[in-house]
């Protein structure tokens, strides 16, 4: 029987499925939705702000902006159902038979691809999110003044995801045996923390004055 992808649920039905008993949807699947959700209201404030007069000196900012926050929504969406099969792929080969010397090199094998495989979607949760926040940050002082809380709030769900998205990563990682591909994955992934909290230093205090100034 095919599975239903976690993105047909309703909220109120992923909420139930997080909360099962079961391996999956797990923390993973929670960073990509946090940074979906954090990407959709990029988009949100983008449209909120093309096609207005008093926004239209940046519109060949934003425009390109809000193109760029739908399609990594969409694909950070995929991403909640891929971490899922691929945590399922990492149980599947742990359950494989080890009863024999070959038979553990075999398993240990398609333990450590179903880990690196693991890996990619929390790299890519943490990667775009690097990459939406950069964008929000140039976006400050271009978009709706209303909506900069929700700039804000955008910056802190992609925040989140990178986060939740550096527990799989370490997880999937120390579970490698001496595997050379560790240190690449590592590597990666630090480089978009390191992008991401650079872009946060810049947001947060814009937010915030911008916050004030209307107070």
């Amino acid at each position: 029987m095919e599975t239903q992808p976690l993105t047909s649920l309703s909220i109120a039905a992923f909420l139930d499925a997080l909360a099962e008993q079961q391996p999956a949807p797990g923390g993973g699947a929670a960073a990509a939705l946090a940074a979906a959700a954090g990407a959709g209201l990029m988009a949100m404030v983008c449209r909120y702000t093309v096609g207005r007069e008093k926004y239209a000196q940046w519109s060949a900012e934003v425009e390109p902006a809000l193109q760029h926050a739908e399609e990594t929504r969409r694909y950070l969406q995929a991403m909640i159902d891929a971490d899922a099969g691929a945590f399922a792929n990492v149980a599947a080969a742990q359950q494989l038979p080890r009863s024999t010397r070959d038979e553990r090199a075999a398993r240990r094998r398609a333990i450590d691809e179903a880990l690196i495989a693991a890996s990619e979607p929390p790299l890519q949760v943490a990667t775009h999110s690097a990459t939406l926040a950069s964008l929000a940050v140039s976006l400050i002082g271009k978009t709706n003044a209303s909506l900069v809380s929700d700039l804000g709030a955008a910056g802190e769900l992609l925040a989140a995801g990178l986060a939740i998205a550096a527990f799989n990563v370490q997880a999937n990682v120390a579970g490698l045996k001496a595997d050379s591909r560790a240190e690449g994955i590592l590597s990666r992934f630090a480089a978009a923390r390191a992008q991401l909290d650079l872009a946060l230093a810049e947001l947060r205090p814009a937010v915030d004055r911008a916050l004030a100034s209307e107070g």
